[in-house]
């Protein structure tokens, strides 16, 4: 019987797939800019790395072929993002590796950025005489920098959609109690996110039962990492001065809706954005004016009015759920979604993308509504 040869691959799977896993290690670190990572490869052993560390900064391949030197020359360099073509706060890195004599680069997944689509890696590197391998891991390649595809393709936040609940589905009993549901080990992964995001919104609702601090705990803020900012939906500005979030000042805190809270003009850190509830583009209008002031990514962590009404809306990108192995099973407890009844399976919500694993005793299953280009 004749078996058929297995196409060769020119490139080395193994140093893609670091690179992938090395550049999500620095997502929440680098600002507006992708997450990367790079390897320099010569003679089968990687000869350096490099990562990029934050706006400023070099970028990964700057910082790999600095430390491989001359060393460089003959290489193939390996990176999770298609080497960018223009100056920004950096020289193009398609500028350094010509100059290095690399002899071939492999990327993961082309980068959406315009400057770059509009001229694009490829074509400048060959001319050079450089090899090029890549797209070769489109999808992987674009989950690892989904804040910044969303970003680049809409300008607007990456919206995250984050509930720890029961298996019945529920966020709270119906007295409001909801502290813990989930044990330690979800509850940390869960500030591992909020470190990584620039913002979280909640309604006021969640202020008012819980009076959260909202912050990053576990001993996570470290290695640059900052608190995110807070943004608070509350129409008609019935919070209390007195609750305890106000009184972190490192930290911007956006109030939003009709009026402004009187106390506002109190404080330097805290700020207004008007924008109706009622507006049937309120979801819209709010994304356009947060990523207007800088937040590139958002994590909704309730209530479940809020909840509703971002899916409803259609801006939710990514959902993250933990769920513990408890059953509620009270008529009256707080179920995560208020929507109306569908009427055809055509009108549910379907997530792409899934990935489950283990936060014992709970576990976490997260998705996308985002439909990544994988050709």
């Amino acid at each position: 019987m004749n078996k058929k040869k297995s196409k060769t691959l020119n490139y080395s799977k193994k140093n893609i797939s670091t690179v992938l896993r090395e550049s999500k290690k620095y997502k929440g670190l680098t600002g507006a800019n992708p997450v990367t990572a790079c390897l320099i490869e010569k003679n089968g052993q990687v000869i350096a790395s490099g990562v990029h560390r934050g706006e400023g900064c070099p970028h990964a391949e700057v910082e790999a072929l600095m430390k491989a030197g001359s060393d460089a020359a003959g290489s193939t360099l390996y990176v999770n993002l298609e080497p960018c073509t223009h100056f920004g706060k950096t020289p193009p890195c398609t500028e350094a590796i010509i100059r290095a004599r690399v002899k071939k680069v492999v990327y993961a997944v082309n980068d959406p950025n315009p400057c770059v689509v509009a001229s694009p890696a490829r074509p400048i590197l060959e001319k050079a005489g450089i090899e090029v391998v890549g797209p070769v891991a489109t999808l992987e390649g674009s989950i690892v920098n989904d804040v910044f595809f969303k970003n680049m393709s809409s300008n607007k936040p990456f919206v995250i959609l984050k509930a720890g609940m029961s298996l019945d589905a529920r966020i709270a009993l119906g007295n409001k109690v909801s502290q813990f549901i989930t044990g330690e080990k979800a509850r940390r992964e869960d500030h591992k996110i909020r470190r990584e995001v620039d913002a979280i919104l909640v309604g006021k609702g969640t202020v008012t039962d819980d009076d959260p601090m909202l912050n990053v705990r576990f001993g996570l803020l470290k290695k640059g990492y900052e608190n995110p900012d807070l943004i608070i939906l509350d129409t008609q500005a019935t919070l209390p001065e007195s609750i305890r979030l106000i009184k972190d000042t490192s930290r911007n805190i956006y109030f939003v809706g009709d009026v402004c809270p009187s106390f506002v003009s109190n404080y330097s850190h805290l700020h207004f954005i008007q924008i109706s509830r009622h507006m049937n583009d309120f979801w819209d209008v709010l994304l356009t004016k947060l990523y207007d002031i800088g937040i590139k990514s958002v994590l909704i962590e309730g209530g479940a009015g809020i909840y509703t009404s971002a899916l409803d809306a259609k801006v939710v990108d990514k959902c993250i759920f933990y769920i513990a192995p408890k059953i509620f099973g009270g008529k009256h407890d707080v179920h995560i979604f208020s929507a109306s009844d569908k009427m055809s399976l055509d009108d549910i919500y379907q997530l792409n993308h899934m990935a489950v694993r283990s936060c014992k005793p709970d576990i976490e299953v997260s998705g996308y509504f985002s439909n990544f280009d994988t050709d």
